[in-house]
């Protein structure tokens, strides 16, 4: 069973060209069984806006080179790891002067290997910076709170958007959603801090306290009125967006006019019989009272 861990599993960092970095991984053996694996270095680059990468037919940079610092072991040579075992690797990363000044993007893999046969792998993201710092440039597009009618007490509201990076280097998303009604707060959201590359979008996500993700969505009941969301991403220049919404409770009024249209299409198909005055349906006939 493969029960590999990698640590750490996300890494930012710069290097200035020509300058080498040393960056090392922990990884351990968390079955009861040893595990021979291999390490390997992939190219990458970011695909979609939900945080996804492609390593289909990615070019790597010739002049970024990467090597194991470790002194029993290169970088692409097999290894056991024991169970319950931890064991450091130290990965050396080495630019030239003439090294592209942008963001590279590279995964760190360790593969399982078993009777001459590659298998399951575990790897971690490194995003390294070859540029000096740049300032963030963020912008908000398609902030929306759906569904479109919104009631009072039938549904959630989910509010979504996407967050694009104008710049060349990868950065945060810091921020905060609030909703109000009448300038009183009902719902105050953080935003997933998440790592947007230089070029890209992302898609907007929520975290609680202990950054979990969670669905930026409200859930009724909800007093009917208008109510405003605004967005607010904390770069060096704050974006905000802000949405005003109505609140309805549609369901209740649609309910009611169903009812009432059913009673008024029955009432109209159930006959009633009208008599004459003085005469009443069970009063018995003449040929009834005549003498036998």
């Amino acid at each position: 069973m493969f029960d590999i861990s990698l640590s750490p599993s996300n890494n930012e960092f710069f290097i200035k060209p020509g300058q080498k970095y040393i960056l090392a991984f922990n990884i351990t053996n968390n079955s009861k069984t040893s595990t021979t694996l291999n390490s390997s270095v992939e190219s990458w680059l970011p695909k979609g806006i939900d945080g996804q990468v492609s390593y289909d037919k990615v070019f790597s940079d010739p002049t970024i080179t990467f090597s194991l610092n470790n002194a029993d072991l290169a970088l692409g040579e097999s290894f056991i790891v024991n169970p319950g075992e931890t064991r450091q690797l130290v990965l050396k990363i080495a630019t030239l002067p003439e090294t592209n000044r942008k963001d590279h993007y590279y995964t760190f893999f360790l593969t399982q290997k078993s009777d001459s046969q590659l298998g399951a792998k575990i790897g971690a993201h490194m995003i390294v910076t070859t540029q000096n710092k740049q300032e963030s440039s963020l912008s908000i597009r398609q902030f929306s709170a759906s569904p479109f009618l919104k009631d009072s007490l039938a549904h959630p509201i989910d509010f979504s958007s996407t967050i694009i990076n104008n710049s060349s280097q990868f950065t945060k998303i810091p921020g905060k959603l609030v909703i109000t009604k009448n300038d009183l707060p009902v719902k105050e959201f953080i935003i997933s801090p998440d790592t947007i590359l230089g070029g890209y979008s992302r898609r907007l996500r929520c975290a609680n306290k202990n950054a979990e993700i969670i669905p930026c969505a409200i859930n009724p009941p909800f007093w009917p009125g208008f109510y405003k969301a605004t967005l607010t991403i904390n770069s060096e220049k704050p974006v905000i967006a802000e949405l005003n919404y109505f609140v309805f409770p549609y369901s209740v009024f649609l309910s009611f006019f169903i009812i009432t249209s059913l009673i008024l299409v029955l009432s109209k198909k159930i006959p009633f019989k009208i008599f004459p005055k003085g005469k009443l349906s069970n009063s018995p006939s003449p040929k009834d009272n005549s003498p036998v």
